[in-house]
């Protein structure tokens, strides 16, 4: 995945759909945090931030080409 890419969809997850990288949070480690945001993303998933610490949220299929991130 591009590096450039990866930054803007990061920003882009962070700036508009906040909630789901939360919900995601919650669902897969049990923590709320409605501060929670994404830091960096894989093919399989992403890391995500909360209360000091980081989290790996996995996505539920792998993910080779921009068009399939949702």
């Amino acid at each position: 995945m591009a590096f450039n890419a990866s930054l803007r969809i990061i920003k882009h997850m962070n700036d508009d759909h906040s909630d789901s990288i939360v919900s995601t949070l919650n669902a897969q480690h049990g923590i709320k945090d409605k501060n929670a945001i994404m830091e960096k993303l894989a093919v399989n998933g992403y890391f995500a931030s909360s209360k000091g610490k980081c989290y790996f949220l996995e996505f539920e299929k792998i993910v080779i080409h921009l068009k399939k991130i949702k």
